[in-house]
């Protein structure tokens, strides 16, 4: 079964272990959007995917969450999406996170 990221805009149940487990190649074009707990921390900047894939390779979407940090205090991400913008606003994945797929607690 393969995954590409433009099938996925819909949430479909037990998807979770197939997106985290997916490499991160079919996300390029998109951006990925972190942010720490810490409320005083401000929100880290948009990172292009295929920045990401230079830097660290075609790593899974669990590998790239587990190893973005915050700029500001150096703490690991507590969240983390893919985001995508259109003419039509953004489109987001969360996959770390209060929002992300299915209460998944990575």
């Amino acid at each position: 079964m393969g995954f590409e990221a433009r099938d996925h805009g819909y949430r479909l149940p037990g998807a979770t272990a197939l997106v985290l487990d997916s490499h991160l190649a079919p996300w390029r074009g998109w951006m990925a959007r972190s942010r720490c707990l810490d409320a005083d921390c401000p929100p880290n900047r948009l990172i292009a995917v295929g920045d990401i894939l230079a830097a660290r390779g075609d790593v899974t979407l669990l590998g790239m969450a587990e190893g973005l940090r915050c700029h500001a205090c150096g703490a690991k991400a507590g969240s983390v999406s893919l985001v995508l913008r259109s003419p039509a606003g953004e489109i987001v994945q969360p996959l770390r996170g209060r929002a992300a797929l299915f209460g998944h607690r990575a």
